[in-house]
């Protein structure tokens, strides 16, 4: 817990579960806010789920031949551009887009945090030091839709919280690189 590389890999994977949680927990109310059926948003939610099957394999496999650090920090990139465009341009574009640049990557990443906590740390101590990183993230995945919701009671709108989703998966690309 002393180490650099410890609170680095702890906050990436705070900031990623403040996001992923709450863009679960929103995304079907604020497709709904746009003016879409509860049963079409729940198919957005599920066509997340399908398109980002390919990037649990693809980029672990990227992962194990490349720094995971940096493909791990693309996929970051990759999903604020998805989540800024997909509150900025709206509509069905900006809901193709979210869904081509979040879902992959958002899916990618979840293998890659025990690779890359098992790479900096090795397996010995792996899920002691795993335990340890889980309680800091589950206060930003617990805090996280806390956050969302007043959000949008401020400003009677999710747009602005989703904007602001895609700022906080930015510091997740800070916290990694």
């Amino acid at each position: 817990m002393g180490t650099m590389a410890f609170w680095s890999i702890a906050l990436m994977f705070s900031a990623r579960h403040l996001v992923t949680g709450s863009v679960a927990l929103f995304l079907i109310p604020l497709l709904e806010e746009r003016g879409m059926s509860l049963v079409d948003a729940a198919g957005i939610l599920s066509l997340m789920a399908l398109i980002g099957m390919p990037g649990r394999v693809g980029f672990p496999w990227l992962g194990d031949r490349y720094d995971k650090r940096w493909v791990i920090g693309f996929c970051f990139i990759f999903q604020s551009i998805g989540l800024i465009l997909f509150t900025t341009v709206g509509g069905v574009v900006g809901t193709a887009f979210f869904l081509i640049l979040y879902s992959p990557t958002y899916s990618g990443v979840l293998p890659l945090i025990p690779a890359i906590q098992a790479d900096y740390f090795g397996r010995k101590q792996f899920a002691t030091i795993r335990g340890m990183m889980t309680p800091i993230a589950t206060v930003s995945t617990v805090s996280g839709p806390f956050l969302v919701a007043s959000i949008r009671d401020l400003t009677d709108s999710y747009e602005p919280a989703f904007a602001l989703l895609g700022v906080v998966n930015v510091l997740a690309l800070v916290f990694i690189v």
